[in-house]
């Protein structure tokens, strides 16, 4: 079992990689971090819609302009980082926990 020292430490440390990747604290406590991250569009997607037709390539710039998306990073007792999110897949939430405790 980690101490909450340790804890603080294992945060702090995902926390400043997330920071790096563009990601902004929205709320914070001892063990467990929110962040959020204005939602962009995929580049190759992009193209795509650009190339398909214009009009509904500029629809689509306009909505998905503006969308936010949240990811909460928590460390556990035992020093394990657990992301959680309602905006992001699960897939990539358990991807990052791995990548994450990898280290």
């Amino acid at each position: 079992m980690k101490t909450i020292e340790e804890r603080k430490v294992i945060l702090e440390n995902e926390v400043t990689k997330q920071l790096k990747k563009g990601w902004r604290i929205t709320s914070k406590t001892e063990t467990g971090c929110q962040l959020q991250k204005e939602k962009g569009i995929d580049g190759y997607l992009a193209v795509f819609l650009f190339f398909l037709a214009i009009l509904p390539g500029i629809i689509y710039l306009i909505v998905a302009h503006g969308k936010t998306i949240s990811i909460f990073i928590e460390v556990s007792e035992s020093g394990e980082i657990i992301y959680s999110s309602q905006d992001v897949p699960s897939r990539q939430l358990k991807e990052a926990s791995m990548r994450a405790n990898a280290r």
